[in-house]
């Protein structure tokens, strides 16, 4: 198998993955100038709710797809495994699509800011083809087909912006934002699922369907763990500081993502691969060095996003979103950390099962929602920080005693350690950048 990277296809990977996932992020500027930060703050509880239900009706299946595809004996066992997955993916989402409608005025009622019902079962509309999309865009990685990968996602970004922008500017505000994003999803499910269906077929097999839910729902539990800390917080926070210091924590949160963002040509490369490398002769020792190379890429990343987002906040959304500025360091050292802990954990993903990192994930999450009750009524956004960035070095702790304990791998953490400090050493810098521009 080999291993190198194909410079055009981490290309492709690169600009669709950034267009696809990194839109609100290009939309920052101008939802920030259309958007109140009261508006903005809105939106960002509305916009958890796809995060948390996509964690649950993606049951962990694209994980799935590729630990059962990855290892299968040859292609014909890997188009089985695809063809059920695909089949599976959109029962559930049938399943889902009326109830979560009916479900709709009972959401709105939990949440912690004033909605429209309308903007709930947009949002809730979305949620069952967020799962459809995963399974294909998943195979198109494990099948290398960068350029087609490209062509559907930036298609849909592309799209995505055009109507975003046209209906903030008829006034339409955050039911404009959030329209646009279903209608899009929605729009993307199809035309994968008729590729998807032309290149494996559609099938389902409870008999072979049972290994893959076996192996996803501790991934779900995880994935409910994780939003304990990545949406959890803004629903607690949204009660206590409001929804314009939400917005502040909202802002830096998104160009704090841009770490994750960066990575993910290197994790659509490396991701679908691991596991296949480990049934080659040298399989460990590359394991270890691609792993250790993501995480050096990952501090990397943050310093450099920690050196210029201050002045992006200051040159691109109006003063009354400045006070992001002042989060921006802890939340891009949070990415950096967390990258680590989800590249050296090989070892609890390699069985049959994946329980261990489910337990992990579950304590993880448990000890920052104990952080967030005792902090955020204190110490409101700045404790939710603090509270994140030492569960995410926990967390990678954890990870990396217990996979070392299941698949000990030869790791080398000099060059992992020189990053950290070259990281911490920027994002000093862009912080002191601010108090130069006087900002």
């Amino acid at each position: 198998m080999t291993l190198g990277i194909n410079q055009r296809a981490m290309l492709y990977y690169a600009v669709g993955l950034l267009l696809m996932k990194g839109i609100s992020l290009l939309m920052l500027p101008v939802l920030t100038h259309m958007l109140v930060p009261q508006e903005y703050g809105q939106l960002e509880v509305l916009l958890t709710l796809i995060n948390l239900g996509s964690l649950i009706l993606g049951f962990g299946l694209v994980d799935a797809l590729y630990r059962f595809a990855g290892l299968a004996k040859d292609d014909q066992a890997r188009q089985a495994v695809v063809a059920n997955l695909f089949g599976l993916v959109w029962l559930i989402a049938l399943g889902s699509l009326l109830l979560l409608w009916w479900l709709a005025p009972i959401v709105q009622a939990l949440l912690p800011v004033p909605t429209e019902l309308a903007d709930v079962r947009w949002v809730l509309c979305a949620l069952p083809f967020e799962g459809v999309i995963g399974v294909p865009l998943a195979w198109l990685r494990m099948r290398n087909f960068a350029r087609l990968f490209f062509f559907v996602t930036a298609g849909k970004a592309m799209i995505q912006s055009l109507l975003t922008v046209w209906w903030l500017w008829l006034g339409w505000g955050v039911s404009g934002v959030l329209a646009s994003g279903t209608l899009t999803c929605v729009g993307l499910a199809l035309i994968l699922s008729f590729w998807q269906w032309r290149d494996s077929g559609l099938r389902f097999d409870w008999y072979h369907s049972r290994p893959l839910l076996r192996y996803g729902l501790p991934l779900v539990v995880s994935g409910l763990a994780g939003f304990a800390l990545n949406g959890l917080d803004r629903w607690l926070l949204a009660d206590v500081v409001g929804e314009a210091r939400l917005a502040y924590y909202a802002v830096a949160g998104k160009l704090a993502l841009a770490v994750g963002l960066l990575l993910q040509p290197f994790a659509l490369w490396w991701y679908p691969r691991r596991f296949m490398l480990l049934k080659e002769p040298d399989g460990l020792r590359l394991n270890a060095h691609y792993s250790v190379l993501g995480s050096v890429l990952g501090f990397v990343t943050a310093g450099v996003v920690g050196l210029i987002a201050p002045l992006l906040i200051s040159w691109l959304t109006p003063q009354s979103y400045h006070g992001a500025i002042a989060y921006i360091p802890l939340l891009v050292l949070g990415m950096a950390v967390r990258n680590v802990s989800d590249l050296l954990n090989v070892g609890c993903f390699s069985g049959e099962e994946s329980k261990s990192q489910m337990y992990i994930n579950l304590g993880c999450s448990a000890l920052g929602v104990m952080g967030f009750w005792l902090t955020i009524p204190a110490y409101g956004v700045e404790g939710v920080i603090w509270t994140l960035l030492l569960v995410y070095l926990v967390r990678a702790l954890a990870f990396y005693l217990v996979s070392q304990r299941l698949l000990p791998l030869p790791y080398r953490l000099l060059p992992l350690w020189s990053s950290i400090i070259g990281a911490l050493v920027m994002v000093w810098i862009g912080q002191e950048w601010v108090s130069l521009w006087g900002v």
